[in-house]
């Protein structure tokens, strides 16, 4: 199977043993969809596409601090921002100082990535991906 956001250009020859399948590799809900008993592999098409270069700058969004607190508040409350300690590590706020303050990734893009749309995007896909398995290992 090959999975690419946009059909393979020039068009592979047909081949009754490859399926190709067009969709956003940030989608959850797509991945899900391409895998199940029957899929032998899985091949993102982009891969192929990298050439000898196998690096890429993913597209991001720019948040404050404390947009980063406005949208956990959103999603969890004003319990979920109490939970927060504020810890402030030179060598931390050092090595973030240095970080750039916008990126440009166009090569991600006419991959098909894109960046979040915005913080509460990105406290969403925590959420409902990676939540449980914190709290289980908190737990633990």
């Amino acid at each position: 199977m090959l999975f690419d956001v946009a059909a393979t250009l020039p068009a592979l020859k047909p081949d009754k043993r490859l399926k190709t399948v067009t969709g956003d590799i940030a989608d959850a809900a797509a991945i899900r969809r391409l895998i199940d008993p029957r899929t032998g592999s899985v091949f993102h098409f982009a891969a192929v596409r990298f050439g000898y270069s196998r690096t890429l700058l993913l597209p991001a969004i720019s948040a404050t601090v404390a947009e980063m607190v406005e949208g956990l508040r959103r999603a969890g409350g004003e319990a979920a921002v109490k939970r927060i300690r504020w810890e402030p590590d030179p060598v931390i706020q050092k090595m973030v100082a240095a970080w750039p303050r916008a990126i440009v990734a166009k090569r991600a893009e006419s991959l098909g990535t894109h960046a979040d749309a915005s913080m509460d995007e990105i406290v969403q896909a925590f959420v409902e991906d990676d939540l449980a398995a914190q709290k289980a290992m908190a737990a633990g």
